[in-house]
């Protein structure tokens, strides 16, 4: 968005649907392309790109392709491959990489090895180009950029989240390397109308609003709720579709811990992508970690749609900010309880 903004017109492939566009694949006519890779499968070892972006490292892999299928379900030894996979793809960047500093898995690559040629941005101290004194508008997160210790200007990126400052940061330090101003950056960003199924607000009904988030691991999850919870005055209601077997049962562990910022968590079958279901894992199991881990939270199980539609109009009151969490069904599921006729007030109930 940005170097189109701005008349460079590059080629883009894309993981999510641009809410402008209404695509994924943007066609341009310069020789920029732009690709966002997938460390899931280990095909990211095969990119030699002149300039990246390298934003988080976690251990959500698919374990039963080839590059992975000697971790089984151990996550640490995932984490470690995943690791090396990111350190081979890192290596291959031809020009400038960017890295971001303030995530945990990536400060301890960096303790590995580092380049003069990896610029770390983020809001950590360390960062080079970092975001400071952030500050949350309304959906708009704004803060000062500073590049090395100079001052650049202020960003407002028209998002709530630290994770969505953090991936405009990013946007920053490659469009600064491709000869951009950096008031021209600033200026697009902020006219940046998102992505579909990235925060993406579907509708209100009875007072209640509903968001459509794709965040389909603990990482995801936590930054997503975290966004939500920045905007919101009243409960955020967390509702969690699992999504594939697989990966439900390598991060079983590490969801109970995803949910701090949800006052209100409903959780659904898994959404099984094709897999065969694995013994053992299973949406009501992942439901009782969620209550052992949270005893003062309201937490429901809503196995399929009948039973979620029942339950948010049981639970859920004007002001709510009622957020789908998941790469499965759930976003068809917001989109649905957002219609105004799906939930009729009861008798002399009014929403102001």
């Amino acid at each position: 968005h940005v170097l189109s903004s701005n008349g460079l017109s590059p080629t883009a492939l894309l993981g999510g649907e641009l809410a402008k566009e209404k695509t994924n694949c943007v066609v341009g006519t310069s020789d920029i392309l732009i690709a966002e890779a997938d460390e899931s499968d280990g095909t990211l070892e095969k990119f030699q790109p002149q300039y990246a972006v390298l934003t988080s490292i976690d251990p959500d892999i698919n374990v039963t392709s080839e590059r992975y299928s000697g971790c089984s379900y151990n996550l640490d030894q995932a984490l470690e491959e995943v690791t090396q996979v990111f350190l081979k793809f890192c290596l291959g960047v031809e020009q400038r990489l960017l890295v971001c500093c303030d995530h945990p898995n990536i400060k301890r690559m960096l303790r590995l090895i580092a380049s003069p040629q990896w610029l770390t941005y983020g809001l950590d101290e360390e960062a080079k180009l970092r975001a400071v004194d952030v500050q949350q508008d309304g959906h708009c997160t704004q803060a000062r950029i500073v590049l090395e210790g100079r001052p650049l200007g202020v960003l407002r990126v028209p998002l709530p989240g630290s994770h969505n400052l953090r991936n405009a940061l990013a946007a920053v330090g490659i469009a600064l390397n491709a000869g951009l101003r950096f008031e021209d950056i600033a200026g697009a960003i902020e006219r940046f109308q998102g992505i579909r199924r990235r925060f993406e607000i579907v509708g209100e009904s009875n007072g209640v609003i509903y968001v459509d988030d794709y965040a389909h691991n603990p990482q995801k999850i936590e930054a997503a709720l975290a966004g939500a919870r920045s905007v919101c005055r009243e409960r955020v209601v967390a509702v969690f579709q699992p999504h594939r077997y697989t990966r439900s049962k390598l991060l079983q562990d590490q969801y109970p811990f995803a949910f701090d910022n949800a006052d209100v968590i409903l959780v659904t079958e898994i959404f099984g992508a094709g897999e065969e279901p694995i013994t053992g894992v299973d949406g009501h199991s992942l439901y009782r970690s969620l209550v052992a881990a949270y005893p003062g939270k309201t937490i429901l199980f809503a196995p399929g749609f009948p039973e979620l539609k029942s339950q948010v109009q049981t639970v859920c009151r004007p002001g709510d900010l009622v957020v789908g969490l998941g790469a499965g069904s759930v976003g068809g599921w917001m989109r649905r309880l957002a219609q105004p006729t799906f939930f009729p007030l009861p008798p002399g109930r009014r929403v102001s």
